[in-house]
């Protein structure tokens, strides 16, 4: 190979991978840029995306786990709340378990570099919070919404003999029960809430 190749072989292998997306944007999980992120893309990649790695008794979408959260909340935490897991429309869902355990790796001139999962999915939720406007870090109150309902999906999505076993879930469940949507409704209903949601933020833009 020439140094021609060589550099190029470098030049590719530095650039970050990217994936499709319905939009037709080319998202960069490891460089995301803010001008990549559309609501149309978080929702088809959420409602598409099970929870649990698809291990409860019926099929529970996240992109419905994200709006019983924001159901759960008031305000700008509402948006929040719907996308808290935004970044999985891009990376896909690790139970809470394995996250921890899981790197990305991204080769560079000076050798290659481990991300954590963690600080990946952090760095697209910062890409995702300046699209749609919300201020950094993502509110404690949702953090806290988001493990009830958590526990509330334990509680309803599992036969009473697995969810003793369910590690992580430690919070105490909601009264209301969870009611799984069928995937094919929850992609628009999640468009939906969010316009909702941004109409209360700017009515001015829902008038026009």
């Amino acid at each position: 190979m020439n140094s021609a190749n060589v550099e190029n072989a470098i030049r590719a292998a530095a650039t970050p991978a990217w994936i499709p997306t319905r939009s037709g944007a080319r998202f960069r999980p490891l460089a995301p840029r803010v001008e990549d992120v559309t609501i149309e893309d978080i929702a088809c990649g959420l409602a598409a995306t099970a929870r649990w790695c698809g291990q409860t008794r019926v099929l529970y979408t996240v992109a419905q786990h994200s709006m019983e959260v924001a159901d759960r909340l008031d305000g700008d935490e509402r948006l929040w709340g719907l996308l808290h897991d935004a970044a999985e429309a891009y990376l896909a869902d690790l139970p809470r378990p394995i996250k921890g355990e899981c790197y990305f790796r991204r080769y560079t001139p000076a050798g290659d570099m481990y991300l954590p999962f963690a600080v990946v999915e952090i760095e697209i939720l910062k890409v995702v919070a300046e699209r749609f406007g919300l201020a950094w870090p993502i509110p404690p109150r949702v953090l806290e919404v988001d493990d009830r309902v958590l526990a509330t999906e334990a509680r309803d999505l599992f036969d009473a003999g697995q969810q003793a076993r369910l590690p992580g879930v430690e919070a105490t469940p909601y009264p209301e029960h969870t009611e799984p949507i069928p995937p094919r409704l929850v992609r628009q209903a999640f468009i939906s809430t969010f316009e909702a949601f941004t109409a209360e933020r700017f009515p001015r833009l829902a008038e026009d």
